[in-house]
C-alpha cells in the first residue's frame, strides 16, 4: 500500500494519539485519506473493514467509553460496501443497530486529546456541529479551538421514541441534555448542498431547536467544488490541501467558508413555518456559494 501524500500536521498543540493498527481494505484508507486524514490518523481512529467489506464506525462517549446499545453491546454504524450502494443507490450509504436510535459522535482523537469533555461542557468553548463521522474527525484536527460533533446525517439530531403516536414528529436526541447551549457559540457547518430540500429543512429545524435552547446559531456555508461537486468540510480541507495552500489553521479560514448569523436572517430562523419562506432564505444561503469568500452577519471568521 503506498503511504499517504505529503500533508500538513495537524494545528499545533494537538497530539496525535498512538494506537493499535487496525485493518483496513484499501479502498477504505483512499476514502479517509481524501478527509484530509494521514494515516497516522487513520490508524489511530480504530476503524475497520467487515469481512462484508463494510466500513466499522466504533462510538464513544465524551469520556472515551464505548457508546452501548441498549442490550449493553457496543454501538457502531457500518458504512455499506460499494457493491451495496451500487445494487441500491438511493437505500442509504450507511446502517445502525435496528431499534437503537441515533447519537452523537464523538471523534476518537479529539476525546484523547486533552480536555476534551471538559471543553465539550464549557458554554465558552465554540461548538460546531457537522454531519458525517470523518467530517467531525477532521474538523476537530484543524480547528481545535471549537468542539466539533457529527450527526449520523442531516436528520440525526432528533429520533423517535417509544409511545409516540405514528404521526408525531421525532424529538430532539437525548445527548444534547448532557451539552451546554445557553449563550453558546454553535456553529452548523452541513454539506454543500443545501439547496436540496431535505437538507433545507433539517437546517432549519436544527437551527430552531439551538436557537430554542438558547444558541447563537451560526450557519457556516461550504462552497461547492470548481466542478459543481457538493464538498463536505472534510473534502474541502482536503482540496485546499491537493493545491499546496499549507496547513489548514485558524478555523479552516482557507476554505472560503461564508458564516452568517441565523439571527440576521430576516425575520430569524425562528418564525420561518411556511415552505416558500424557507426556500427563500435557503436560496440566499446557497447563492452566497458562487460569490467570493466573506462573512455576512458575523465577524471574520477566526
Amino acid at each position: 500500500m503506498p503511504p499517504s501524500p505529503p500533508g500538513p500536521e495537524p494545528a499545533q498543540g494537538f497530539v496525535v494519539p498512538t494506537s493499535g493498527r487496525t485493518t483496513l481494505s484499501a479502498e477504505h484508507r483512499a476514502k479517509l485519506r481524501s478527509s484530509a486524514l494521514t494515516d497516522q490518523h487513520i490508524d489511530a481512529l480504530g476503524w475497520s473493514t467487515l469481512h462484508t467489506g463494510r466500513l466499522l464506525i466504533p462510538y464513544i462517549r465524551p469520556d472515551g467509553s464505548p457508546e452501548t446499545c441498549h442490550d449493553g453491546k457496543p454501538f457502531s454504524r457500518e458504512r455499506l460496501s460499494q457493491a451495496e450502494i451500487d445494487a441500491d443507490p438511493k437505500g442509504g450509504k450507511y446502517r445502525s443497530p435496528k431499534g437503537e436510535g441515533c447519537r452523537l459522535f464523538h471523534s476518537p482523537l479529539a476525546i484523547r486529546h486533552r480536555r476534551y469533555q471538559d471543553r465539550l461542557q464549557d458554554r465558552f468553548t465554540a461548538l460546531r456541529i457537522t454531519e458525517g463521522e470523518a467530517k467531525t474527525v477532521a474538523a476537530n484536527l484543524y480547528d481545535p479551538h471549537r468542539v466539533t460533533i457529527g450527526l449520523g446525517g442531516v436528520s440525526s439530531w432528533r429520533d423517535r421514541y417509544d409511545g409516540q403516536a405514528k404521526d408525531d414528529e421525532s424529538k430532539p436526541i437525548a445527548d444534547w441534555d448532557d451539552i451546554p447551549l445557553e449563550g453558546r457559540e454553535t456553529r452548523l457547518c452541513f454539506d454543500s448542498d443545501i439547496r436540496k430540500p431535505q437538507v433545507a429543512a433539517e437546517l432549519r429545524k436544527l437551527s430552531e431547536f439551538l436557537l430554542g435552547r438558547g444558541a447563537h446559531v451560526l450557519i457556516e456555508v461550504l462552497p461547492h467544488g470548481l466542478d459543481g461537486a457538493r464538498l463536505g468540510i472534510d473534502e474541502s480541507a482536503d482540496r485546499v490541501l491537493q493545491i499546496g495552500r499549507g496547513q489548514v489553521l485558524r478555523g479552516l479560514a482557507s476554505l472560503g467558508l461564508h458564516v452568517i448569523d441565523a439571527q440576521c436572517l430576516g425575520q430569524g430562523l425562528r418564525q420561518l413555518r411556511a415552505a416558500k419562506r424557507l426556500i427563500s432564505v435557503v436560496e440566499r444561503l446557497a447563492a452566497l456559494q458562487d460569490a467570493q469568500p466573506g462573512h455576512v452577519g458575523t465577524q471574520a471568521h477566526q
